[in-house]
C-alpha cells in the first residue's frame, strides 16, 4: 500500500516494491520508454523535470557494466 507523509507543506508518498514493479510494468506496456523512465525516478530519485525519456540513441548495452 502507497504510503503518503502530508505532515509537510511537500506530499510524500513511498510504494513499496511490489508497487513499484506493477507501475514498472504498466509503464512497460505503453513502450519500453516509459518503464526506464519510471526505473530512473524510481531507483536513482529522479523527479519527472528531471528525467529526459531515453531513446535508442542515448542507451548503450554492456553486460560487464561498462560504457
Amino acid at each position: 500500500m502507497v504510503r503518503i507523509d502530508d505532515s509537510d507543506t511537500v506530499v510524500k508518498c513511498w510504494l513499496s516494491p511490489d508497487e513499484l514493479d506493477h507501475l514498472e510494468q504498466n509503464a512497460g506496456a505503453d513502450g519500453w520508454e516509459r518503464e526506464v523512465a519510471i526505473q530512473l525516478m524510481a531507483w536513482c530519485g529522479l523527479r519527472v523535470s528531471e528525467v529526459s525519456y531515453p531513446g535508442t540513441e542515448e542507451l548503450r548495452w554492456s553486460e560487464d557494466g561498462q560504457i
